[in-house]
C-alpha cells in the first residue's frame, strides 16, 4: 500500500447548509434551489440564509462601546415581533434584546432521537392540518397591542406615507426563510390588512382583536383571514393568487358545512348555535366583500344573499345574543354592505327593510362603541343603501320603453319613487352626530372621535347629494314654504364642494380615508358643467337683498375654473385612497369619474340641452362601461 493511503484524510467543515440539516446532523450537499437531503424526505427545506445569532458573549467588557456604537434601529427592521419590541430596540443594550419567538433557532439544543425529529418535523397529517388553524400566539391582543412611542413625526401633513410603525418585515430574508407561507400571510394580515380594513386601528378594532382571536378556534374564519390576506398580498405579489385562491375554497367548504350544521343540528345547544351563526356570518360577510380582492369585477352577490338569511334566523333564534359587541359588530358589517352593494345591484326598497330595528338613533345612557366600518353613523348607511336602491331603480323607469298607452303607469311608479325619496330625505335631515361624550375613545392617536364625526357628516352630506342628484324634485320649495327658489345646479355644486372641503380637513394619516371612496365618487361626479343658458328662476320683486347675494355665493362652485380644481381635488384624494389601501377595485371610482366627465364635457361642447333630466349619472357609467365592483 502506498505511502499516500497511510496518511488520513481531512475532514473539511462547512458552517453553511440547510438548517433542517443542521438540526439533523448530516450533510447538506447544498443543491439549489432545494437540497437533496430535504427532498429525498419531503420536507421543505429551509434554505441556505444564515440567520442572525444573538449573543451576549462580550455583555461586560463592551457593553460601554456598545451603547456609544449603537445601531440604528432602522437595521433591525422587520425583526420586531410587534411596535414594544422596535422601540426597545433604540434604548436597550444588546445583551436585553431576545429572539423573536416562535422561530426555529440554529443554536437550538438538537434532539438525540432521530424518531423525535421525524415525527416533529413531518408534522400532521393533510387533513389535519388543512381542517385545524395553527397556533396564533404571536398575534394576539397583547402581542400586536399598538403603540405609537416610534411614529416618526411628518414634516408634510399631506404625505401620509412618512408616518410609519415599526412593524415585522414579512419580506426580511430571517423571516421568509423560517416562516411557512401561512405565517407570513398571518402577520400581513395582522401588520397591514387590519390597518387598512377599518376606520381605526387600535385594541378596539374587532378585525385584529376579536377576529385574531375567533381565527384560532374556527377553521371557516381561519381560512377567510388567510384568503383576504393572501388577495391582498396578491395585488404586488402575483405568486400569492393561486393561494389566495386555494384558501376562499377552503373557507367556502367550510362555511358551507357550518350552514349544513346548522340546518341539522337539532342536538346542539343554544350557545353553540349562536357560536356558529356568529361565525357563518363573519365568515360569508368577508367572503363576500373581498372577492373583488381577488377579481374587480366580483360581486359577492350570492354570499349577500345567504348572509341575509343566516342574519334574520340568527337575530330570530336569538334576539339578545350575550356577546353584545360581536352582535354590534355584525350588525355594522351588514349595514354597510348594503350600502356599498347597493349602487350595483337592482332590487325593491324592502330588501333591507330587517336591518331598519338597529339603526334607529335612539339615546341610550350606554355610550356608542365604534365599528370598525360604520365608525359612529350606522343609520346613516342604511339611508345610503335605500337611496342607492332608489337611483337603480328610477334609472330602469327611466330607461324602460313606453308606449303612449302605459305613460300612465311610469308616471305612477316615478311617484312612488318620489315620496319614498321624501320620507328618505326627512330621515336624513333630522339625523343628528353624536356627540363627543357620547361615544367610546377609538384609542387611535391618528383617528380620534373627531374623525367619525366627520365621517358622520361626510356621509350624511353624500346621501343627500345622491338623493339631490337622482330626485331634483327635492329642492323645489313646498307650496306651504314662502322661501326664495334656488337653483338646483348651483345647489348640488354647493354640496359637492362642501363634501370635498371636509374631506380636505381629514388628515392622510387617519383611518378615515378607508372609507371615503364612496362620498368622493358621488361628490366629484356631480362637478359637471351645466347648460350655458340655464331656465332662469323667477325673483319676486320684493326678495331680499342678502338672498340675493346668497345666490351668488352658491353659483361660485358653478364656474369653470372652481369645478376643474376641485375635480382634481376628488382625482387626487381616490389616488391617495388606493395607495393607501393598495386595493385594484378602488381605482374604479378613478375610471367611473373619467368616463362621466368625458361625457358632460362633450355635452357641454356640443351646446345639448343640460337640464333636471339629462344630468349624467355616475352609477348609469359604470354599468355602461362594465365598470361595477364593490367600492368599500
Amino acid at each position: 500500500m502506498s505511502q499516500k493511503g497511510l496518511i488520513p484524510r481531512n475532514r473539511i467543515k462547512t458552517r453553511t447548509g440547510c438548517l433542517r440539516c443542521k438540526q439533523r446532523k448530516i450533510k447538506c450537499d447544498e443543491t439549489l434551489p432545494h437540497c437533496n437531503q430535504c427532498t429525498r424526505r419531503a420536507y421543505e427545506c429551509p434554505g441556505y440564509t444564515r440567520p442572525l445569532k444573538w449573543s451576549s458573549k462580550y455583555e461586560i467588557s463592551s457593553q460601554p462601546r456598545q451603547r456609544q456604537r449603537q445601531r440604528p434601529a432602522s437595521s433591525f427592521h422587520g425583526l420586531s415581533e410587534s411596535a414594544r419590541t422596535s422601540a426597545r430596540l433604540q434604548t436597550a443594550p444588546p445583551s436585553t434584546i431576545s429572539p423573536p419567538q416562535g422561530h426555529e433557532h440554529p443554536d437550538e439544543p438538537v434532539r438525540d432521537d432521530p424518531k423525535e425529529i421525524d415525527a416533529t418535523e413531518e408534522g400532521p397529517t393533510p387533513a389535519v392540518a388543512e381542517c385545524s388553524p395553527p397556533s396564533l400566539s404571536l398575534y394576539n391582543a397583547e402581542a400586536l397591542d399598538i403603540e405609537y412611542n416610534r411614529i416618526i413625526t411628518v414634516q408634510d401633513p399631506d404625505d401620509f406615507t412618512s408616518l410609519l410603525l415599526e412593524y415585522p418585515n414579512p419580506s426580511h430574508p430571517l423571516l421568509s426563510s423560517l416562516e411557512d407561507d401561512d405565517t407570513t400571510i398571518t402577520r400581513h394580515y395582522f401588520t397591514q390588512v387590519c390597518y387598512i380594513n377599518s376606520c381605526f386601528d387600535s385594541y378596539q378594532n374587532t378585525f385584529r382583536v376579536v377576529l385574531g382571536s375567533m381565527m384560532n378556534s374556527s377553521p371557516l374564519l381561519y381560512h377567510c383571514v388567510l384568503s383576504m390576506s393572501a388577495a391582498h398580498m396578491a395585488m404586488h405579489q402575483g405568486d400569492k393568487v393561486t393561494v389566495a385562491r386555494g384558501h376562499r375554497t377552503k373557507a367556502t367548504s367550510c362555511l358551507t358545512e357550518a350552514v349544513m350544521k346548522l340546518k341539522q343540528g337539532k342536538c346542539l345547544s343554544g350557545r353553540q348555535r349562536d357560536g356558529i351563526h356568529a361565525e357563518a356570518l363573519l365568515g360569508s360577510i368577508i367572503l363576500g366583500m373581498t372577492d373583488a380582492w381577488h377579481s374587480p369585477s366580483l360581486l359577492g352577490i350570492s354570499h349577500l344573499y345567504g348572509a341575509r338569511s343566516m342574519f334574520k334566523r340568527w337575530r330570530a333564534e336569538n334576539p339578545s345574543p350575550q356577546d353584545s359587541s360581536i352582535s354590534k359588530f355584525i350588525i355594522g358589517m351588514m349595514v354597510y354592505w348594503e350600502a356599498i352593494i347597493s349602487f350595483v345591484l337592482d332590487q325593491p326598497l324592502d330588501a333591507v327593510a330587517y336591518l331598519d330595528p338597529y339603526c334607529n338613533q335612539e339615546h341610550s345612557s350606554c355610550p356608542i362603541h365604534p365599528n370598525s366600518w360604520t365608525g359612529i353613523c350606522t343609520p346613516m348607511f342604511l339611508y345610503l343603501s335605500k337611496i342607492g336602491i332608489l337611483a337603480r331603480q328610477r334609472s330602469l323607469i327611466r330607461n324602460l320603453s313606453i308606449t303612449s298607452s302605459s305613460t300612465t303607469i311610469r308616471d305612477q311608479l316615478q311617484e312612488e319613487l318620489f315620496v319614498q325619496a321624501r320620507e328618505i330625505e326627512t330621515a336624513v335631515l333630522q339625523y343628528k352626530i353624536p356627540d363627543t361624550d357620547d361615544v367610546e375613545d377609538t384609542g387611535d392617536i391618528l383617528t380620534p372621535v373627531s374623525h367619525l364625526q366627520k365621517m358622520a357628516q361626510i356621509y350624511r352630506f353624500s346621501a343627500l347629494l345622491e338623493l339631490y342628484r337622482v330626485f331634483p324634485g327635492l329642492l323645489q320649495p313646498k307650496d306651504d314654504e314662502d322661501q326664495h327658489p334656488v337653483q338646483w345646479a348651483e345647489m348640488i355644486h354647493s354640496l359637492a364642494t362642501s363634501i370635498l372641503t371636509i374631506i380636505l380637513t381629514v388628515p392622510h394619516t387617519s383611518g378615515v380615508n378607508c372609507v371615503l371612496t364612496i362620498p368622493l365618487l358621488i361628490a366629484g361626479s356631480v362637478l359637471q358643467p351645466m347648460s350655458s343658458k340655464p331656465n332662469p328662476v323667477p325673483h319676486p320683486p320684493t326678495v331680499p337683498t342678502h338672498l340675493g347675494l346668497a345666490s351668488e355665493i352658491l353659483s361660485i362652485s358653478s364656474h369653470e375654473d372652481v369645478r376643474l380644481h376641485w375635480r382634481r381635488v376628488a382625482r387626487e384624494r381616490i389616488q391617495a385612497v388606493h395607495n393607501h389601501v393598495g386595493i385594484t377595485a378602488v381605482y374604479r371610482a378613478v375610471e367611473i369619474l373619467d368616463k362621466v366627465w368625458d361625457r358632460a364635457d362633450v355635452k357641454a361642447i356640443m351646446d345639448l340641452p343640460h337640464g333636471l333630466d339629462d344630468f349624467i349619472h355616475w352609477n348609469d357609467v359604470m354599468g355602461e362601461e362594465k365598470l361595477e365592483t364593490v367600492l368599500g
